[in-house]
């Protein structure tokens, strides 16, 4: 079976990133709630400049943890952590079986 273990890989994360990404799940929930409210229940009383506030604020969140997940993920491979993790069983990976008819 494929998959990570997560709790090994998001402990490996700075806080900084880790935090962000937490800010950014309950930010965009909030946008979720928001617009569900606008539209299923037809509220009058959402400011359109928070929901465009908040979308910019996500869109920013998830520009700068993407950036930085990256570049995380490149030192994990240039220090070889991820080979490790590969041979510990923290990762598995399956090869993909193809038939040919």
């Amino acid at each position: 079976m494929n998959g990570a273990d997560l709790s090994i890989i998001i402990g490996e994360l700075p806080v900084y990133l880790s935090v962000s990404i937490l800010i950014f799940f309950i930010v965009t929930l909030l946008i979720l709630i928001l617009v569900i409210s606008k539209i299923l229940l037809n509220t009058k009383n959402i400011n359109p400049t928070y929901l465009l506030g908040l979308i910019f604020i996500v869109i920013a969140l998830f520009i700068f943890n993407s950036f930085v997940l990256s570049d995380k993920i490149e030192d994990w491979k240039d220090s070889g952590q991820l080979k490790e993790w590969v041979e510990d069983g923290v990762i598995k990976i399956e090869k993909w079986k193809t038939y040919r008819y």
